[in-house]
């Protein structure tokens, strides 16, 4: 299953819609304090459901299936238009300059 939106996006802007949105809310009130808590909790819920999309799709496809190897140990991987580097004497991705 291929995502055809960008949900990256999505996660990262969630959060700041629903922040302008609670901006909004007018008043000092109980009912304008029990709105806002809303609004931050189905942000929130939104937000972790899409991420959960996410970490479904990176588990059904092999992560280092389209590694391609150089002559110096290095491997480097497509990561949504970037290449990125893995080198052999640690575990993290650094993107390549």
């Amino acid at each position: 299953m291929t995502i055809g939106w960008p949900i990256l996006s999505a996660i990262i802007f969630l959060p700041l819609l629903g922040a302008l949105f609670i901006l909004a809310i007018r008043g000092e009130d109980e009912i304008a304090i029990r709105n806002a808590r809303y609004v931050a909790l189905w942000t929130t819920m939104i937000t972790f459901l899409l991420s959960l999309v996410i970490w479904i799709e990176s588990t059904r496809q092999p992560m280092f299936s389209s590694l391609k190897r150089s002559g110096n140990g290095s491997a480097t991987r497509s990561v949504t238009g970037s290449a990125w580097t893995v080198s052999p004497c640690c575990s993290s991705f650094s993107p390549l300059s």
